[in-house]
């Protein structure tokens, strides 16, 4: 995704630049200026969101708040007697859950996740899963060992 996107991006800009500055057809079959005007703002606006999307996760003694900027509009809450099971663990964005972000998949639960492959993975007690992508495991693991001990 972090090469493809600006890959993306650089070509359907230089089509863009030649077909509508230059006046030189963009491909076998081009696009009408207007819908390749349309369908770079759209990717630009796309890596846009990509490059300002960050995830929040906020660890305290009532539970677990997560926020998937800027796509979720509300924090989501898991409190800790709501929770079976937390635990750190790696994973694959792509085969698991069809890439990073906000992603949802019947078999495997809810994923945030903004890069990387270790996540804390929670099981609720209704059975839901959420996987929480972290950069900082070490730290995460810590504080899940505090949270165990005041249990």
């Amino acid at each position: 995704m972090l090469i493809a996107l600006p890959l993306t991006n650089v070509i359907f800009i230089w089509g863009f630049v030649q077909q509508v500055i230059f006046g030189i057809t963009w491909g076998n079959n081009p696009m009408s200026d207007i819908k390749l005007c349309i369908v770079a703002c759209i990717l630009l606006l796309f890596s846009v969101v990509f490059l300002l999307s960050k995830l929040r996760t906020v660890i305290t003694g009532e539970g677990i708040y997560v926020r998937f900027h800027p796509v979720d509009f509300k924090t989501r809450f898991y409190a800790w007697e709501d929770i079976d099971e937390a635990y750190i663990r790696k994973y694959s964005p792509l085969r698991e859950f069809g890439g990073w972000g906000a992603r949802g998949s019947w078999k495997r639960g809810i994923a945030y996740n903004v890069s990387g492959n270790i996540g804390l993975q929670l099981v609720l007690e209704n059975g839901r899963k959420i996987l929480i992508g972290t950069g900082r495991a070490e730290e995460l693991e810590s504080v899940l060992k505090k949270m165990r001990t005041k249990a």
